[in-house]
């Protein structure tokens, strides 16, 4: 398995934003939050996103937006 580490320079980095707009549910808000969780995300995602490249990831939610 590769180590991923994170580059000491952070000049070569870039970040990639997306916005993804939810039903205004907030059922299915809660659900997505839950669904979200580090703890409820399937041990094949993380491993998928290093393998592409992707140092790290976060989600921010405002509203219904995502």
């Amino acid at each position: 398995m590769k180590n991923y580490l994170k580059p000491s320079n952070h000049q070569n980095l870039k970040r990639y934003c997306k916005v993804l707009k939810l039903r205004d549910n907030k059922f299915q808000i809660k659900k997505y939050i839950e669904v979200h969780k580090n703890e409820n995300i399937w041990p094949e995602i993380p491993e998928g996103i290093k393998e592409v490249g992707i140092i790290d990831m976060e989600i921010w939610l405002h509203g219904n937006l995502a």
